[in-house]
């Protein structure tokens, strides 16, 4: 399938699939930057490995990444 068009906006006109996942792929980047930086701040506070995993159990990065691959595999 070519990149379909889901939605039109009046000032950024058309929005595709490829737009989507751009967005995504760039939420992703930053959630991920985001996460290290926490993650050295909490080390440096002297949090444990262990506290620290279970700070991140809601996995936010796993779950954009399954939206990308399912994003990508309909294009």
């Amino acid at each position: 399938m070519k990149d379909k068009i889901i939605y039109y906006h009046a000032i950024k006109g058309f929005i595709t699939f490829n737009d989507l996942i751009t967005d995504l792929k760039i939420i992703l980047e930053n959630y991920k930057s985001l996460e290290e930086i926490l993650i050295d701040i909490l080390k440096n506070f002297q949090f444990d490995d262990e506290m620290i995993a279970s700070l991140f159990t809601c996995d936010i990065k796993s779950s954009l990444e399954n939206i990308i691959y399912v994003l990508q595999d309909r294009l």
